[in-house]
C-alpha cells in the first residue's frame, strides 16, 4: 500500500495521519473504512504507527459490521498489538 510510504520513520511524527485514519474507520462507506484499517495495519507492520484516541474502539466497532470489515480490523489490531 502507498499509505505508509508517506509516514515518518518516527511514529510520534505520524500522530496526525493516524488520527485521520482513525476517523476514516467510522466512514459510512465500508470500502473507505476497510482501506483505513489496512493503512493502519501497514503502518503498524512497518513500526510507524502511534496509538491515538478512539483508534482501538473504532477498529473494534468496524469488526462488528461484516466479514471484510472484521478481517481488516482484526488484522490491524493484531499488528498494532505487536508494534506498540
Amino acid at each position: 500500500m502507498i499509505a505508509s510510504r508517506t509516514l515518518s520513520e518516527n511514529p510520534e511524527d505520524n500522530k496526525t495521519e493516524m488520527e485521520t485514519r482513525a476517523r476514516e474507520l467510522r466512514n459510512p462507506d465500508s470500502d473507505r473504512a476497510v482501506q483505513a484499517a489496512l493503512a493502519i495495519m501497514e503502518a503498524a507492520y512497518e513500526n510507524k504507527a502511534v496509538l491515538v484516541p478512539d483508534l482501538t474502539d473504532a477498529l473494534l466497532d468496524l469488526a462488528d459490521l461484516g466479514t471484510p470489515e472484521a478481517y481488516a480490523a482484526y488484522w490491524a489490531l493484531a499488528w498494532l498489538r505487536g508494534a506498540l
